[in-house]
């Protein structure tokens, strides 16, 4: 009996309480996977917003590789746009003609540009070879340089004047000696005025007559200092018969008080000319 009872009581040591099966199932329910999420998603309306924006994002998330190609590409080309627009642009400007006597070449490098340019290479080619070449240092916006070139003999060879600078297009004129006319213009500046107000304007006459014979065009480029406006054209192409003279008008506008200049340079076949005229602006 007594054997029995140590049995019974080491059993019951052992015994496996049944509050423990209990804990595991609390336990169990304390972590099992929440079920709200999965249900609001089987209710969600099909089209719903919330289920497009779902659809956009995942759809974004598996193509991410393809969008970032895409739009670093679309910043590489602004990009390149940008630079371009900055930098590469046009701003130098050349006129070109050959001397009276034919032993030069005389070159106008303009600067059209509202920055400075530097470093221009103005470069005489005979035929395809370098015959002389020339550095300017620096070139402000809207000033003008004359150089000449020496020209040994040409044997009717085509002459290139090229000009270039770092971050510029290149500009080049070709001259062909063969086919050059002694042209001679007597050109006349008239003025409605010797001096004008501020805020008021003046009339300018260009007058061109032409003393030898006929051609087919000739190039007339206007400028101005800033103390002065204008909406008369910057630049004229015209044909002139044999004695025949023509009168281009131009009005300018004073902003203030100073002098400033005008400029027209004109140029046909070998025939290139400088008109420059101060006018003062008084109160």
């Amino acid at each position: 009996m007594a054997e029995e009872n140590r049995r019974r009581s080491f059993e019951e040591l052992f015994e496996t309480p049944s509050y423990v099966g209990a804990v595991n199932g609390e336990e169990e329910l304390k972590f099992a996977e929440p079920t709200y999420m999965r249900e609001w998603e089987e209710e969600a309306p099909k089209g719903s917003f919330f289920e497009k924006f779902d659809s956009i994002r995942r759809f974004v998330l598996e193509n991410r590789g393809h969008f970032f190609i895409v739009f670093a590409g679309i910043y590489l080309a602004y990009a390149a746009i940008i630079f371009y627009l900055l930098y590469f642009n046009g701003g130098i400007a050349i006129d070109a003609s050959i001397g009276e006597n034919g032993d030069a070449v005389n070159v106008a490098v303009k600067n059209e540009s509202s920055r400075m340019i530097k470093d221009i290479k103005i470069e005489l080619l005979v035929g395809d070879e370098v015959e002389n070449s020339k550095v300017l240092s620096a070139l402000r916006p809207g000033k003008e340089a004359m150089l000449s070139f020496p020209l040994d003999a040409s044997a009717g060879k085509n002459i290139t004047v090229s000009a270039s600078a770092p971050f510029h297009l290149p500009v080049k004129r070709i001259l062909e000696p063969g086919k050059t006319q002694q042209i001679k213009i007597r050109s006349t500046l008239k003025l409605s005025r010797e001096k004008i107000f501020a805020d008021q304007n003046l009339w300018i006459t260009l007058e061109l007559c032409n003393l030898g014979q006929a051609f087919g065009n000739m190039s007339i480029i206007f400028r101005h200092d800033g103390i002065f406006d204008s909406e008369s054209a910057k630049v004229a192409n015209i044909p002139l018969s044999e004695n025949e003279c023509r009168e281009l008008p131009y009005v300018i506008h004073a902003l203030g008080i100073g002098k400033g200049n005008i400029y027209f340079n004109i140029s046909a076949y070998d025939y290139s000319d400088r008109i420059e005229k101060e006018i003062e602006v008084v109160r």
